[in-house]
């Protein structure tokens, strides 16, 4: 059986949720509210009690430790000395929540596919048995309505580093979504009117956070120009150069979503997150939402990351390497990444919206609101915009070879 953590009030059993707009966590039933802080320190007083590791040592007399004889003293002192430096490492592990995980240790697939191999969770509540697909994290129990978290996916090393809570209310969906709406042409008549918002879901999706750095050298081939007079002749000289540009770039924060079901350009586009709001990973924030685990595989991801990393350093080098040239084309050379990761949770609201029986997909950040979707385009409707654009672009076109003529 997998293992599972329910969200209940201490002061009268009800389900906790957390309150984005607030940053807290309330009871849905008596209103009692305290902070995540809070709310984790009174759960593991409570785990502390329940497992007698809280227990003074006259409760605990066998915890006591036993009489040692003289020769073995020095021994044991020994023995102390030499974990102290894995006690200080793990100290420091536990004081710096942010330094990420070891990516490189990880398993390229960390589920398996099979429906048979799906953990089984039975709720604290009702009893009820729950499986669930093999990336979700956090999820309501069908039968009861209870949040529950599935501790067993976010321990160890699927532990997130971080996770940067909700801040914006579910019912902001609409208004937001409006807003995109505007100033957007191409749509087809009677979307506004007919058009429907399905089901909201806030969840936590997972990402890779990366740093790194770009390093190499590249070359490029390009010509400069200068004009002068000459007697009676306008002279026109070309110099060809082979450019070499020695490359060293730092890059932090690039996020890359981790989840197969996510849709990537949505995903890219609805950024970018505050990572500077990331809080050490607690599932108290998780409350009230579903959350997913990464299940891209992590060469894909890394991949990815790298990909960008030197997209972009490719750029920069040769827009800041090879200005004030002409007609530049690379020729040669190699960048090489290296590539440090962070897992964490990024808060969405996924939904569709309906308009004439297909869906689009649609996201809102759940800390800044911005929406970002995949929307329809009536055919009819762009193709007289571009004619419009085309024969405005063409008549002032025609206008200034008049007015040139003429002067």
């Amino acid at each position: 059986m997998g293992e599972i953590l329910e969200h209940k009030c201490p002061a009268c059993g009800g389900t906790m949720i957390f309150k984005p707009e607030e940053g807290i966590m309330q009871c849905e039933y008596c209103d009692t509210k305290m902070t995540v802080e809070q709310y984790s320190a009174i759960n593991e007083t409570a785990v502390v009690d329940e497992t007698g590791a809280g227990k003074t040592p006259e409760e605990t007399p066998e915890q006591k430790p036993k009489e040692k004889p003289k020769g073995q003293h020095k021994k044991q002192n020994k023995k102390q000395n030499e974990e102290q430096p894995e006690e200080a490492e793990e100290k420091k592990d536990k004081k710096n929540n942010l330094t990420g995980v070891d990516f490189a240790v990880l398993k390229d697939q960390v589920y398996k596919e099979d429906a048979q191999d799906l953990p089984v969770y039975n709720c604290v509540s009702c009893a009820a048995e729950v499986i669930a697909p093999p990336e979700q994290v956090a999820l309501k129990c069908p039968y009861c309505g209870n949040n529950i978290v599935l501790t067993d996916k976010v321990s160890g090393k699927l532990r997130p580093d971080a996770i940067i809570p909700f801040k914006i209310t579910s019912d902001k969906v609409s208004e937001a979504v409006t807003k995109y709406y505007r100033g957007k042409k191409l749509l087809p008549k009677g979307f506004f009117s007919q058009s429907s918002i399905g089901q909201i879901t806030g969840v936590y999706l997972p990402f890779w956070i990366f740093d790194g750095s770009v390093a190499g050298t590249v070359s490029y081939t390009g010509d400069t120009h200068s004009h002068y007079s000459e007697g009676d002749y306008d002279v026109t000289e070309t110099k060809h150069y082979r450019l070499v540009r020695d490359v060293s770039m730092d890059f932090k924060g690039l996020p890359i979503d981790a989840s197969k079901k996510a849709d990537d350009a949505v995903m890219d586009t609805v950024g970018p997150f505050d990572l500077s709001q990331a809080k050490p990973f607690d599932m108290a924030y998780m409350a009230g939402f579903t959350a997913d685990r990464f299940d891209e595989s992590k060469g894909a991801i890394s991949t990815k990351a790298e990909k960008r990393m030197l997209t972009s350093a490719s750029q920069i080098a040769q827009a800041k390497g090879t200005s004030g040239y002409t007609n530049v084309k690379h020729d040669g050379g190699k960048l090489d990444a290296s590539l440090s990761a962070r897992y964490m949770l990024f808060p969405l609201y996924l939904f569709n919206i309906k308009f004439l029986g297909k869906e689009y997909s649609f996201a809102m950040n759940g800390q800044t609101g911005k929406v970002a979707g995949k929307l329809p385009i009536d055919d009819g409707v762009s193709t007289v915009y571009f004619l419009t654009r085309t024969g405005a672009i063409a008549g002032g076109l025609i206008l200034f070879s008049v007015i040139k003529s003429l002067l």
